[in-house]
């Protein structure tokens, strides 16, 4: 009989102790408070070093709008009169820029001369799309 009342090991003899939970969640309370508190301090702080007054920002000022290929075909037309004369002796990059007005016209080819007539070329056929 001693032997059925004797518990294997890995079994708790007692119960939790609710006063050091409550205690422990007394103390998250407190923390939690005093972070905030801090919190609104810091905020406060940059405020007052900020004269009070938040930058207000517009956003059609700081993104620029997507301005779309309304006829695409003249500058593809451009683009690929460059490759077919390039062939495998040269190659064409045409990159647009996604922050500022800009569009950049690489090209390899033999001769600078060569290189100079499509560049012109498919720079002017840009410039005539976008009205500059």
């Amino acid at each position: 009989m001693e032997e059925n009342k004797k518990r294997p090991a890995g079994f708790e003899e007692t119960d939790v102790n609710v006063m050091a939970v409550g205690k422990f969640a007394v103390a998250l309370v407190v923390m939690t408070v005093l972070a905030m508190l801090l919190l609104v301090g810091v905020f406060k702080y940059f405020q007052s070093q900020d004269g009070g007054r938040a930058a207000s920002v517009d956003p059609a000022r700081v993104f620029p709008q997507p301005q779309l290929q309304t006829t695409p075909i003249p500058d593809l037309k451009a683009i690929r009169a460059a490759e077919e004369d390039l062939k495998d002796s040269g190659r064409v990059v045409i990159r647009y820029s996604g922050t500022e007005a800009l569009a950049r016209v690489m090209i390899e080819a033999e001769s600078e001369a060569q290189m100079h007539l499509h560049a012109n070329a498919i720079a002017d056929a840009i410039r005539t799309e976008i009205g500059v």
